[in-house]
């Protein structure tokens, strides 16, 4: 489980999915604010308990989201978030 304050090489990856959805998260292998917000930021697009923290869920919806090419720079990323919860069927 990652959390605010956590360090390492899991961390480090973690940014790095965290870049590839269009986050804008130093990749430093620290997990400070901008990975916070980064985190709580994915789980509220998808209306996860926003906790800020990286356990199996949250871990398999960051996975989930770069096999589907899913970015936070696409112009429907809130649709397509939506979409994914069943939320918006267009």
């Amino acid at each position: 489980m990652l959390k605010k304050g956590s360090s390492g090489d899991e961390v480090t990856m973690l940014q790095k999915k965290l870049t590839q959805l269009g986050y804008e998260v130093t990749v430093d292998g620290t997990f400070g604010d901008l990975t916070h917000w980064g985190v709580t930021n994915l789980q509220a697009m998808f209306g996860y308990s926003i906790d800020g923290v990286v356990g199996p869920g949250t871990q398999s919806l960051i996975d989930a989201q770069l096999g589907y090419g899913w970015s936070l720079k696409n112009e429907d990323a809130q649709a397509a978030a939506q979409r994914a919860q069943g939320l918006n069927k267009a």
